[in-house]
């Protein structure tokens, strides 16, 4: 095993080692990898949290459509439906999607937001309590951005 598996394997035993996220980053550093080396430098144990929050959030949701529009308007049967498994990254990009082209309202709308991206079991997910707003809490620990209010309503919800 080399140098980088021994940290990754380190990091995969225990995410909230804070002492193994400063000496990788030293290491990536030295081995011309700066902006891992940054993310690393930078990982705190709320960062770990919201990362695994979110990890836990997109487990809960099973699979959803890839080609749903294709498939629920398809009359000749042709189309078969494709699945995708809902997974950390695959709420995040959705999420990136819906903060950079969806939400478009004025700021003082913070009612529901229609969007086309997403899927029904991410719907319901983020509408059960106020999990839309533990999301974007933990989105933007995880992303170190901020998410204007507007844009946090029921997030993923189809106008279909």
């Amino acid at each position: 095993m080399n140098q980088r598996d021994a940290f990754v394997a380190a990091l995969d035993a225990d995410p909230y080692d804070e002492v193994t996220h400063k000496v990788f980053a030293d290491w990536l550093d030295e081995h011309d990898e700066p902006e891992l080396a940054c993310l690393h430098r930078s990982w705190t144990k709320e960062w770990q949290e919201a990362k695994d929050w979110i990890t836990r959030f997109a487990a809960r949701g099973g699979s959803t459509y890839v080609n749903y529009d294709d498939y629920a308007y398809d009359r000749t049967g042709t189309v078969e439906p494709e699945y995708q498994e809902i997974t950390y990254d695959v709420v995040m990009s959705a999420a990136k999607e819906w903060i950079d082209t969806c939400g478009e309202q004025d700021e003082e709308d913070e009612g529901e937001y229609w969007c086309q991206q997403g899927s029904e079991s991410l719907r319901d997910m983020m509408c059960e309590g106020n999990t839309h707003k533990e999301f974007w809490k933990n989105y933007q620990i995880v992303t170190k951005t901020e998410v204007p209010a507007f844009k946090q309503g029921q997030v993923f919800t189809c106008s279909c």
